[in-house]
C-alpha cells in the first residue's frame, strides 16, 4: 500500500503511529466502515498526524492478507481466480 492523493483506491482515518526508525506504522480505520482496519508502513521522515485523513493506492504485488478468524495467512495470486488461506 501507499499513500496517494491521486486517483485512490480508498481513504483511511490514522488512529494510531509507531516510529520504528526509518519506517512509520500507521494504523487506521477505513472510511465509511469503522470495522476495518489496517496498518500501512510509510517512510520515517513522512509528516502525519493522528486524525489524518489519507487516500490509499494497493501495489497488489506487496499485499499481505490475514484470515480475521483464524490469523492464518490467506495466499493471495492476483492472477488467481480462488485464493486459499494456508499456514503461516
Amino acid at each position: 500500500m501507499k499513500l496517494t492523493e491521486d486517483n485512490p483506491w480508498f481513504h483511511v482515518e490514522v488512529e494510531l503511529i509507531e516510529a520504528l526508525g526509518a519506517d512509520l506504522l500507521l494504523y487506521c480505520k477505513t472510511l465509511g466502515s469503522e470495522d476495518q482496519k489496517l496498518v500501512v508502513r510509510v517512510e520515517g521522515h513522512s509528516k502525519i498526524a493522528i486524525g489524518e485523513q489519507l487516500g490509499i493506492d494497493i501495489d497488489l504485488e506487496h499485499v499481505h492478507l490475514f484470515d480475521s478468524k483464524t490469523s492464518k495467512r490467506i495466499h493471495f495470486d492476483a492472477n488467481a481466480e480462488q485464493q486459499e488461506v494456508i499456514n503461516a
